[in-house]
């Protein structure tokens, strides 16, 4: 799965082991995602060398790409995610 969100500043890349997905059952029974993705620049000053960006939010099984997506658009900040 490769996503890139709405500002074409950030992208997930399931086939890079830079990003990561943490899945888990919330204590209000929703399900919750951690997620790594790469922060690449503003489209017209990209970077060399992308950096590692963490945040989680609501996840929906049912819509997993839509959910990522919302998590880079709209996520709380995340400082690490532990190896």
């Amino acid at each position: 799965m490769y996503l890139v969100n709405d500002l074409e500043n950030m992208i997930f890349d399931s086939e890079d082991d830079r990003c990561k997905l943490i899945k888990a059952m919330g204590p209000d029974g929703k399900i919750h995602a951690f997620i790594q993705c790469l922060d690449i620049g503003n489209i017209n000053n990209r970077l060399k060398t992308p950096h590692e960006k963490q945040y989680w939010g609501f996840f929906s099984p049912d819509e997993p790409e839509e959910s990522i997506k919302e998590i880079m658009r709209h996520g709380v900040k995340w400082p690490a995610i532990p190896s």
